[in-house]
């Protein structure tokens, strides 16, 4: 999931952004 979330994420927010989610 981390992945789909980096590319979406990415676009949208950042780093940051997906690196959250993807922690959580």
């Amino acid at each position: 999931m981390c992945d789909v979330y980096i590319l979406e994420e990415y676009q949208g927010k950042g780093l940051g952004g997906w690196l959250m989610q993807c922690i959580n």
